[in-house]
């Protein structure tokens, strides 16, 4: 019986990552929160809320990781721990 081996190209053609704004620092202090809380205030529209956690079986139920998004006043990362 003949064996025959295929080997394939596993590397795809890279396509650059864009995203619209640029990724912002985590807000780790209380001024820096302030700041983005300024932001918020003269944003307009909705506001979008993410929160990440770690799972109540191992951790405990805080969130490690808080997203906020609002037009006009964009994008943030919290650390709530810090």
């Amino acid at each position: 019986m003949l064996h025959t081996r295929v080997v394939v190209d596993s590397e795809e053609p890279k396509v650059p990552y864009e995203t619209r704004e640029q990724i912002p620092d985590v807000i780790i202090t209380h001024d820096a929160l302030l700041g983005y809380a300024e932001k918020l205030r003269q944003g307009t529209g909705p506001l979008a809320l993410d929160a990440e956690r770690a799972s109540g079986y191992t951790y405990s139920q805080r969130a490690y990781l808080i997203q906020l998004r609002r037009e006009g006043a964009g994008s943030a990362l919290i650390d709530p721990i810090a």
